[in-house]
């Protein structure tokens, strides 16, 4: 690995450290709210028997396989816990799957005063330091400036993410007024 990744995986676990286990709902969970499983009860039963706990740097790989999926349902806690494994990965592998699936997690939509999703954003990601933003950004950098002919579309989407309001290092994320 190449001291550019060494460092900013050195950041994001300094940033990250230790996290709790989100045990009210795991990525197995997050991934069975897309059936629409709901009950709280039921999710903390699928994130008991199927999850992998620990902290978050002992989550294999294959788990985040799903991590698209899941991040859609993942509350701030899932959130802060599962973002630097999947942070690391990108960094270890350079996976399409996975980086594709960092991108579109934090791709914040338009902050429009009629539509709820910009809250909802900004909701899944309050739980983050402004260091561990800067972790995200720092990997998202990284994951831009690789040359990768078979992906010419990623820079761009990450050149306008990282221009996005929420991700500026001077912007203190709020939700929209209502």
């Amino acid at each position: 690995m190449t001291h550019d990744v060494e460092t900013t995986m050195d950041l994001v676990r300094a940033e990250f450290g230790s996290l709790p286990f989100p045990s009210h709902c795991g990525l197995r969970a997050a991934v069975a709210m897309d059936d629409w499983i709901s009950d709280p009860e039921e999710l903390r039963r699928i994130t008991a028997e199927q999850d992998v706990k620990g902290e978050w740097w002992q989550i294999p790989e294959s788990e985040l396989d799903n991590i698209s999926l899941a991040s859609s349902y993942l509350d701030a806690l899932g959130t802060r816990f599962y973002l630097p494994a999947l942070l690391v990965a990108v960094l270890r592998g350079m996976k399409y799957g996975h980086y594709a699936a960092l991108v579109r997690w934090l791709t914040p939509p338009k902050n429009e005063p009629d539509c709820a999703l910009y809250d909802y954003f900004v909701e899944k990601f309050s739980k983050l330091t402004a260091g561990q933003r800067e972790a995200c950004v720092a990997v998202l950098r990284y994951v831009a400036a690789q040359d990768n002919p078979k992906d010419p579309w990623t820079k761009q989407e990450i050149k306008v993410l990282l221009a996005h309001e929420y991700w500026l290092p001077s912007a203190k994320p709020e939700r929209q007024p209502s």
